[in-house]
C-alpha cells in the first residue's frame, strides 16, 4: 500500500489535495456532504485532465481534478479547484471560465445533429484561506452594467461556481469520512495548536471506525496528512508524533508509536533521496549534457541517500565527462 505522493514534500498543498481527491472514496463523500446529491449512489470516474487542458494550463493548475459523475442514469461532470492561502484572486471566476471553455469545447464531439445536448460541468471550488470568501460567484457580477442598462445583462456570460470555505466553518462542523474530514481541517488549520487540534478531534470522532483497521491501514490514513502538517504548517514532527500517538494509545493501539515513528521517518528519508535524485539529475544535464546519460542511468538507480551524497560530491570535483566517469566508478551503489 502505498504511503504518499512524495510531491507533497516539495508542493504541500498542491500534492495533499491531490492524495485526498484522487481517493474515489474521499470524492463520494465530498460530493455527498458539500454538495446537493446527499445519499444517491454515485458513480465516479477520474478523467485524466491532459484529455482537455495543455501547456501552461496542466502546468500552473497541478491541483484541477475533473469527474465524471453518474447517478441514476444521468451524466456529468464536475470540476474541483483548490485556492490557497495566497491565491483568493478576483480573476478566480475568469480562470474557471476559461477551463470550462476548454472541457465544453471536448464535451461538444457528442453535438451531431441537432436535438443533442452537452453533458453539465459543476465547477467548485475549494478555499482554505484566512478570510473569507469574498469573490463574485456568477461570473456576470465582474461585468461593468451602468445603472439604467441592465436590461444588457442578460448578453454577458452567467455562470455560477461552488464554494467550499473552510474559512467559514469552524473545526466541528466540517463534515466528511475520516481522510476528508482530516484532510479539511488540516487545510484549515493556521496553527501548530490547530493542527494537533485536527489530529486529535478527527480520531476521536472516528473512534470506532479506527478500532477497525488494521495497522497498515491506519498508518495509510494517517502519514500523508502528518507529512502534510510537517511541510506546510512547520510542526515539528515530535510535536505531531506525540499527539497522534497519545490519542491512538488512550484508544488501545499500543503499537502505534512504533510502526508511526518508524514509517513517517521512512517516508521522509524516501522523498528527500527522490528529491535529492531530481537534484543530480538536472545538474548531470546541465553541466555535461549527453555525455552524462551512463551516470543519468546510475544515479537512477540509487536508493539511499548516502551514495547519492557521494555522487554529489563527485559532480562537483568533475572538471569534464570523462573525470566524471572515473570518479563514479569508484562508488558502490548497490
Amino acid at each position: 500500500m502505498d504511503q504518499t505522493d512524495f510531491s507533497i514534500l516539495k508542493h504541500p498543498h498542491d500534492g495533499y489535495f491531490k492524495w485526498l481527491f484522487s481517493r474515489i472514496a474521499c470524492v463520494l463523500s465530498f460530493l455527498s456532504n458539500y454538495l446537493c446529491f446527499g445519499e444517491w449512489k454515485l458513480d465516479i470516474e477520474i478523467i485524466p485532465l491532459d484529455s482537455v487542458l495543455t501547456g501552461s494550463d496542466l502546468r500552473e493548475n497541478r491541483t484541477d481534478i475533473l469527474y465524471k459523475v453518474t447517478v441514476l442514469g444521468f451524466g456529468f461532470y464536475v470540476y474541483v479547484l483548490l485556492e490557497h492561502k495566497s491565491r483568493k484572486h478576483i480573476r478566480t471566476p475568469v480562470q474557471i471560465n476559461g477551463y470550462l471553455d476548454r472541457i465544453y469545447e471536448k464535451l461538444s464531439a457528442a453535438l451531431k445533429k441537432k436535438g443533442d445536448q452537452m453533458s453539465l460541468v459543476i465547477p467548485v471550488v475549494v478555499y482554505h484561506g484566512k478570510s473569507q470568501w469574498d469573490i463574485p460567484r456568477n461570473f456576470i457580477d465582474l461585468i461593468r452594467i451602468p445603472k439604467g442598462f441592465e436590461v444588457l445583462r442578460k448578453y454577458g456570460v452567467s455562470f455560477e461556481y461552488e464554494v467550499i470555505d473552510l474559512a467559514r466553518d469552524s473545526f466541528e462542523n466540517i463534515k466528511g469520512n475520516f481522510p476528508l474530514r482530516l484532510g479539511f481541517r488540516l487545510l484549515k488549520a493556521g496553527s501548530m495548536e490547530e493542527t494537533v487540534q485536527a489530529f486529535t478531534l478527527t480520531l476521536d470522532e472516528f473512534e470506532e471506525e479506527i478500532e477497525k483497521l488494521s495497522d497498515e491501514e491506519l498508518n495509510y490514513e494517517l502519514a500523508t496528512p502528518m507529512i502534510y502538517s510537517v511541510q506546510a504548517m512547520r510542526v515539528p514532527r515530535r510535536v505531531i508524533r506525540e499527539a497522534v500517538v497519545d490519542t491512538l494509545e488512550k484508544k488501545g493501539r499500543k503499537m502505534a508509536k512504533t510502526w508511526l515513528e518508524k514509517d513517517l521517518d521512512k517516508s521522509f528519508e524516501k522523498g528527500k533521496l527522490e528529491g535529492k535524485l531530481e537534484a543530480l539529475e538536472s545538474i548531470l544535464s546541465l553541466r555535461f549534457g549527453n555525455d552524462a546519460r551512463s551516470v543519468i542511468m546510475k544515479v537512477k538507480t540509487i536508493s539511499n541517500l548516502d551514495v547519492a551524497e557521494k555522487v554529489q560530491i563527485a559532480i562537483g570535483k568533475a572538471k569534464d565527462a570523462v573525470e566524471l566517469e572515473k570518479l563514479i566508478s569508484r562508488i558502490r551503489f548497490d
